[in-house]
């Protein structure tokens, strides 16, 4: 998060009111998907008080974050009016967070936006750091740009709409900034028993932000250091996109947790990792996995996607990995073989994680 978003995290709601009303916007334009206008929308009311806005639905999941949906939303505001001087507030989870910053973005050459993140995922990553874009033909993000919200909210009643298996997505993106950290903080999330206190997720959430806040205040625009929160991001990505080609249930989190085992595996290979390192934080990861089939049958298909990454430089697929925890490094290319070689070991501990 760069230092001109506003962290609302103490009594947020009175002190989003205040600004809100000290910015003087023309007019509020309130966006949730199918999900958080079933169980979000009421609290917003009510928090919000009696200002009025202007409430926009779109359907729900990955799926949805497309062009067309940006499109639906220019239109949305448009013929409601939306001003320069309007505010858009995106109530809802990561997807929502990127497209509606997206959206925000480009309207009008851009309006102010503000998030009211409603899952762990986005509370944790997904509404830090100004990254907000749209999948293209399968490719994840692969049209977007760094725009930073004007203000997030985080208010953790929201965690209490949510399953459990979608508690775990969030929580894989909090162990992964654990592994950035300097001195690493993931062992203290081994003994943690699941599900995890309320007290205990506010201590993690907030240390985990402090992790994604530092890097993306050092690096906005990921020339270099911010490259580090790629982690579990190449293969988790490529495996969330042949999700979605073939209809598979995947949610980010759980691709990510994928992608975490196998370029951890490329790191303890890489970088010779002390003995039972690597076992002990894919233990960790286990917990966090899909409980359906996740890989593709053949890694082609997986290649192709790959193929698509942001990170690649003249063909080549660049990896971020660790040299140990707390040590990340980036523009890492593995090579095919590397790869291959990682993509089994995802395999092997998806095997362990159904015994």
């Amino acid at each position: 998060m760069s230092t001109n978003t506003r962290l609302f995290q103490s009594r947020p709601w009175e002190q989003f009111a205040a600004f809100i009303e000290n910015a003087n916007y023309t007019s509020v334009f309130l966006v949730t998907d199918t999900n958080t206008e079933k169980h979000c929308l009421e609290s917003f009311r009510l928090a919000f008080g009696e200002r009025t806005f202007v409430h926009t639905r779109i359907d729900a999941g990955e799926r949805c974050k497309t062009l067309e949906a940006c499109t639906f939303l220019w239109r949305e505001w448009q013929h409601a009016g939306i001003e320069r001087r309007s505010i858009v507030i995106a109530l809802g989870g990561g997807v929502v967070c990127d497209l509606v910053g997206f959206s925000a973005a480009c309207i009008l050459r851009g309006v102010d936006c503000a998030y009211v993140p409603t899952t762990l995922m986005a509370m944790a990553d997904a509404a830090w750091g100004g990254k907000c874009g749209v999948n293209l033909d399968g490719a994840k993000n692969a049209v977007g740009l760094f725009r930073n919200p004007v203000a997030v909210l985080v208010d953790p009643v929201f965690l209490q709409t949510l399953s459990n298996r979608h508690k775990r997505n969030g929580f894989v993106e909090m162990i992964k900034h654990s592994l950035l950290q300097d001195p690493p903080f993931w062992q203290s999330l081994q003994a943690l028993d699941w599900p995890i206190q309320e007290e205990n997720m506010d201590s993690l959430l907030r240390q985990s932000l402090r992790v994604k806040r530092e890097i993306t205040e050092a690096d906005p625009l990921e020339r270099n250091l911010r490259k580090a929160l790629n982690l579990g991001h190449t293969i988790g990505h490529a495996l969330e996109s042949c999700a979605l080609d073939e209809g598979r249930d995947l949610l980010h989190g759980e691709a990510v947790a994928l992608g975490l085992l196998g370029e951890l595996y490329l790191s303890a290979e890489r970088y010779a990792w002390k003995p039972g390192l690597l076992e002990g934080i894919s233990g960790l990861l286990r917990n966090f996995l899909p409980a359906q089939e996740a890989l593709p049958s053949s890694y082609e298909a997986l290649e192709q996607r790959l193929s698509y990454d942001k990170k690649r430089s003249e063909q080549r697929i660049l990896f971020s990995l660790l040299e140990r925890p707390g040590k990340p490094v980036w523009d890492v290319d593995p090579g095919k073989d590397g790869l291959h070689h990682a993509l089994d070991y995802i395999r092997m501990e998806m095997e362990k994680h159904k015994e």
